[in-house]
């Protein structure tokens, strides 16, 4: 194969490969590459990932390469069990009967003979963590899958203290493929006792329970003999690395470098070693922080300059705000005095990149207003008990409302949901719910939180609850996102006659508008209500968007939302951008996609020159750039048609009913806006009439629908990435008219004019 240069669609799915052969590399010519359903060491998950560009940057590195020994166990369970006594009697070192409490994370070494080859000595990086709730949240990140898992409890104290179920679904639901052995501890006075048959059942992942006492070092053997044989197993484990990336690796963390460091500097170590193509070093980097070696969040743009390179550094100065007793005591309030305190040896700036790292794992959420020096609110500190809410949540009008079943409340829900929805925060706000409301004053939600029925409620109240409801619904779906294993269900109350107890199954209510259906039976009601009304403002979560199919349909719902527009141009327009943000990140070709292109000479179309102005992509308030700004000449306008008509089409409609509701922006009157964007409209309008109607067919939609990665495609709609090569001819220093590109909390991908950005960057007063 690798002599086929002309290759350009590979399929290998379903082949039992473990290794690729380093001659596919010379596929320069290759646009399409699955490689679904193998049991791949070479390159492995995390190369794979990543997509076809890595796949080819690591097999052309792996000329030589040198097979890694090395993967992670993590070992979870209630504090004061003995997690780190086990450890330390796994690796042979005394037994401390006074052991003290882990705070935040220990990380240590485990070397292990391989089971099947005696010459080989496999290298657990093990990860010990804090078991009281106060860190459940923080390290949630590192529990990540392609690991081994112990999950430990003490026989003594029996099983229901030890909360088996709660750590078994939270595994599950962080990596779910992840294999799990349970140990009992202190078992010298009282035997383990446990139904693992049922647990099994419930919990395929276990492979076996253990017990053992460390202070009599019974049952260690067993149990080390046992994470042997599972560590071999274990899809890390065995995989060929390029000699290069072998001595990057080690360079890292014997070179003196510092905890910290710019991703230039990293790059420049890598490039000590040899590594000098820029997608090589991003993929090992990647790599590596799946490996746990280092943190590096390449999607995040207030992280992504920076790299740490000790993990468990990070987790002691976060532990050191969560032991903070003047936090504890100002109910989560974090101060710039509290910073100082806990971390006094960092600079200024690397407080700040702290801060900027606990708001990323959402331990705290930022206030950037503040005129006492508060900093932010530490979510786990916040008062268990609900205030009372009556002055700020209206008694009626119309109301969305949408009940999250889930098999397990994870620590960080709702915590997390409330971090990343800080800019619509009040000071309502407590450990299981919030009141939250719209920056338009008229729109308030309410997140409540059922502990003993694992449900999260989210409701929306006002005169147009729609829109608001989707941001929020968004970003609580983006936050129960963390959890690939998670298993949720989502129920639509009855609200259609007054108030109703009745709920109906959210996915069993959209398959019956699949069959063309327009109501339901209500049972309380004895009649059928229209679905419409339920399902206004409810759209699918990203999670359930997995292949190319699911994204066309979530396109197709937008384009069957055109007729009402006029009543619900916000979320249109939102819905609208989600697909856009979808087939962007699939393809990394982000670049401004709301614009006009209209003519302003007399020649006939298609001769003379035409203008492009973008447009602030914020939903519901999409508006022209002031005067000439953000506006570029197109002479070739039969290119841009060609590639993005279908879009063009669309969004034209979008456009058009934002017009009655965009109100004084830019310091130009209502009246006067609106005329403006009707004659740029008609304008815009007359060129898309005047193309052939075949050209606004869809040409680019795929005739793939595997969804197997890596791929490079375009699913619908214009292909982005010859858009953003097309942009870039435009602009290519991407000034963009003083568009700032923008990852929103909720997950979507917009260019925002100066005025939405500071909504975003900004909390609101306290």
């Amino acid at each position: 194969l690798g002599n086929l240069t002309a290759l350009t669609t590979l399929y290998v799915d379903h082949n039992q490969l473990r290794q690729l052969p380093d001659s596919l590399g010379n596929l320069t010519a290759l646009t399409w590459l699955t490689l679904g359903r193998n049991p791949l060491t070479s390159p492995s998950d995390d190369v794979v990932s990543q997509g076809l560009e890595a796949v080819l940057t690591y097999l052309r590195a792996n000329r030589a390469s040198i097979r890694q020994w090395t993967s992670k166990l993590l070992i979870v369970g209630e504090g004061r069990v003995g997690k780190t006594s086990l450890v330390k009697a796994l690796a042979d070192q005394p037994h401390n009967p006074g052991e003290p409490t882990t705070h935040g994370l220990l990380l240590s070494r485990l070397p292990l003979v391989h089971p099947g080859e005696s010459s080989i000595v496999m290298d657990l990086s093990v990860w010990d963590f804090g078991g009281q709730d106060i860190y459940h949240a923080t390290h949630q990140f590192f529990l990540t899958g392609r690991s081994l898992f112990l999950l430990v409890w003490n026989a003594s104290e029996g099983a229901d203290r030890g909360r088996l179920r709660y750590w078994l679904d939270i595994i599950t639901a962080r990596a779910p493929q992840a294999p799990i052995l349970i140990v009992a501890t202190h078992t010298a006075t009282r035997p383990a006792d446990i139904d693992l048959t049922e647990l099994h059942e419930q919990y395929p992942a276990i492979i076996g329970h253990l017990s053992v006492d460390c202070a009599a070092r019974t049952g260690i053997d067993a149990l080390r003999t046992a994470i042997t044989t599972a560590a071999a197993d274990l899809p890390l484990m065995g995989a060929a690395w390029p000699r290069r990336w072998v001595t990057t690796a080690a360079e890292l963390t014997t070179a003196g470098l510092p905890r910290h460091l710019s991703t230039d500097e990293l790059w420049q170590a890598m490039g000590r070693a040899g590594i000098l193509d820029s997608s090589e070093r991003q993929t090992l980097a990647i790599a590596l922080h799946h490996r746990g070696e280092i943190l590096y969040f390449p999607d995040d743009e207030e992280l992504a300059d920076t790299v740490v390179l000790d993990p468990q550094w990070l987790n002691v100065c976060i532990a050191r705000i969560l032991d903070n007793p003047g936090v504890a005591a100002r109910r989560g309030l974090l101060t710039t005095a509290d910073m100082a305190d806990a971390w006094p040896k960092l600079s200024h700036g690397e407080r700040e990149h702290l801060l900027n790292l606990m708001d990323r794992f959402d331990v705290s959420y930022r206030i950037r207003d503040s005129r006492d020096g508060a900093k932010g609110i530490v979510v786990s500190w916040l008062p268990q008990a609900a205030p009372d809410i009556s002055p700020v949540w209206p008694l009626s009008g119309n109301e969305i409302r949408l009940v999250y079943q889930l098999p397990v409340l994870p620590p960080g829900i709702p915590g997390w949901f409330l971090a990343r929805s800080h800019r619509f925060a009040t000071e309502y706000r407590w450990r299981t719910g919030a009141v939250l409301r719209h920056p338009d004053g008229e729109h308030v939600g309410l997140l409540r939180t059922d502990t003993q029925r694992r449900r999260i409620e989210l409701t929306v109240r006002g005169p147009m609850p729609a829109p608001f409801f989707a941001v929020l619904d968004d970003g609580l779906n983006l936050t129960i996102d963390r959890y690939p294993g998670l298993k949720v269900t989502r129920w639509v109350p009855c609200h259609s006659h007054g108030s109703c107890d009745e709920e109906f199954d959210y996915a069993k209510v959209v398959h019956r508008v699949r069959r063309g259906h327009h109501d339901i039976y209500c049972r309380e009601l004895e009649g059928m209500v229209d679905i419409a009304g339920l399902l206004t403002g409810i759209t699918p979560p990203v999670r359930d968007l997995a292949t190319a199919a699911d994204v066309r349909e979530l396109a197709a719902t937008v384009e069957q939302m055109r007729d009402g527009l006029e009543q619900h141009n916000a979320l249109a327009q939102r819905n609208h951008m989600r697909v856009g943000t979808l087939i962007q990140q699939a393809q990394s070709a982000h670049c401004p996609s709301v614009f006009t292109i209209t003519y302003t000479g007399k020649r006939k179309i298609g001769k003379s020159t035409h203008v492009l102005r973008l447009y602030c992509e914020e939903p519901g308030t999409w508006h022209p750039l002031p005067g000439d700004t953000g506006c570029y000449e197109v002479t070739e306008l039969a290119e841009w048609l060609r590639t993005a008509g279908p879009y063009m089409a669309k969004t034209l409609r979008f456009l058009r009913a934002t017009m009655p509701y965009i109100g004084p922006i830019l310091g130009i009157a209502a009246h006067d806006l609106q005329e403006q964007l009707a004659d740029e409209l008609d304008l815009f309008k007359q060129v898309l009439d005047d193309t052939p109607a075949d050209r606004l067919d869809d040409p680019n939609q795929s005739k793939h629908d595997s969804g197997d990665a890596p791929i490079r495609h375009a699913e619908n709609d214009a292909d982005y990435r010859v858009l953003r090569a097309m942009m870039l001819r435009l602009d290519p220093d991407q000034h963009w008219g003083g568009l700032s590109h923008l990852l929103t909390p909720e997950g979507l991908s917009l260019y925002v004019c100066s005025e939405h950005l500071s909504a975003y960057r900004q909390l609101p007063n306290r």
